[in-house]
């Protein structure tokens, strides 16, 4: 059987997304296959949809960046 899902998880910068993969990978089970993929903030807002539509939520828009 499998099962393939995928989960997002935005990290403020590549440290933090350094930081959360070793930790999936401690957590990790034996066998399987898991599999990460780091993409930049433009990367992410070049995706298109093919089916659906955006979301206007500030979670996915660079808005939810607040430098102080």
């Amino acid at each position: 059987m499998m099962q393939y899902s995928i989960y997002v998880r935005v990290c403020p910068n590549r440290k933090s997304a350094q930081f959360l993969e070793q930790r999936i990978a401690n957590l990790a089970p034996e066998a399987g296959v898991i599999q990460t993929m780091l993409i930049t903030e433009a990367q992410y807002q070049a995706v298109n949809f093919i089916a659906g539509k955006a979301s206007d939520d500030i979670r996915n828009s660079p808005e939810r960046t607040i430098v102080i």
